[in-house]
């Protein structure tokens, strides 16, 4: 990881925590990753697409939409696709249930597409499922925030492949120009 994509992770790490680290609601928790997802969502397709912020500005797209056209450029995995599609599903609910709580099924119906992460993920938050819905929220916002790194700067991710294949290259044909130089 080179510096420029250090500073970036660390920036959209900043943004996240200012939106969505201190609240400690687990309704406003999923409210505000929604959101967040949502703005990074936007600004994937304002990159990806040829005329994306006509889209944005002028579409009037849902969330369900966005997502349907981010999967279709298959920039994202599949099972980030399906977790978003289901942190919006339980979305809904927060905004049209006076009383809606979040619960261990609920949150497991947003991570279990992320597999062995999540089963990771469960072991490592004890049977608290506050701290389990954390750590998924971060870890689907984190995947998509990266996406929008990567397709926002893909000069520093050309560059970054170029520097390790370089290494690649170094390492494979060292030993060739040693065995070619002493026969």
């Amino acid at each position: 990881m080179d510096e420029f994509e250090k500073i970036a992770k660390q920036k959209e790490f900043e943004r996240f925590e200012k939106v969505i680290g201190a609240e400690s609601d687990p309704t406003m928790r999923v409210l505000r990753a929604h959101l967040f997802s949502e703005n990074l969502l936007e600004r994937l397709l304002i990159v990806k697409l040829p005329r994306g912020d006509k889209i944005i500005e002028n579409g009037n797209l849902t969330y369900h939409q966005k997502l349907v056209l981010i999967e279709s450029l298959d920039f994202i995995p599949d099972s980030i696709i399906s977790a978003l599609r289901n942190l919006n599903k339980l979305r809904n609910l927060c905004a049209h249930e006076l009383n809606k709580t979040i619960t261990e099924s609920d949150i497991t119906k947003i991570g279990s597409p992320l597999g062995k992460s999540f089963t990771s993920m469960k072991r490592s938050a004890k049977f608290d499922d506050a701290v389990l819905l954390g750590k998924v929220i971060a870890s689907i916002c984190g995947h998509l925030a990266g996406a929008c790194n990567r397709a926002e700067h893909p000069e520093a991710v050309a560059s970054e492949k170029s520097t390790e294949t370089k290494r690649i290259t170094k390492r494979s044909i060292g030993p060739a120009r040693k065995a070619a130089q002493s026969a």
